[in-house]
């Protein structure tokens, strides 16, 4: 996904693409504990069947530095690095 936002344009590599997918606005939980590197990223989500869809804030993803300032290694695709 290309992100493109005045003085930033960058892309994040999704692990996994869903088709379109209706969620009731009503149903969206804004308290919910996300366990990865964009739990602070993340604005509430949704429950969708056995999973939580987080909803990733672009604003706050960059403006935190730990996550902005990693380059992926041209080197070795992600998958088979230790």
């Amino acid at each position: 996904m290309v992100i493109n936002q005045p003085g930033y344009h960058f892309a994040i590599t999704l692990g996994k693409v869903e088709r379109t997918v209706k969620l009731p606005l009503r149903t969206r939980l804004n308290e919910y504990p996300v366990e990865d590197e964009f739990a602070a990223c993340c604005s509430g989500g949704f429950h969708y069947e056995e999973q939580f869809l987080g909803i990733l804030d672009i604003g706050k993803l960059v403006i935190n530095r730990s996550l902005s300032d990693v380059a992926a290694d041209a080197g070795q695709p992600g998958e088979e690095r230790q």
